[in-house]
């Protein structure tokens, strides 16, 4: 069961929102020196990639850093 998480007194009263995983994907990018060696190009994966994966690895093997978060806007007049 999904329990609501306190939001943040800082944050200006916007909240959270519960949104859907299929509606996130995180994006990961190589490391400055991981750049210089190989040619891998960003992560991007869905938030329940992680409990079987762990986080992206590069090419070169070394980990990736996270970049950002996005979130798919949906429309009034279509939903992707």
């Amino acid at each position: 069961m999904y329990h609501s998480i306190d939001t943040d007194p800082d944050d200006g009263g916007a909240g959270w929102e519960r949104i859907d995983d299929i509606d996130v994907r995180h994006v990961w990018v190589p490391t400055d020196t991981c750049l210089a060696e190989c040619e891998t190009r960003p992560a991007v994966v869905p938030p329940d990639w992680y409990a079987e994966n762990g986080t992206p690895i590069c090419d070169c093997g070394d980990d990736m850093e996270y970049s950002h978060t996005e979130v798919r806007r949906k429309t009034n007049n279509k939903q992707e």
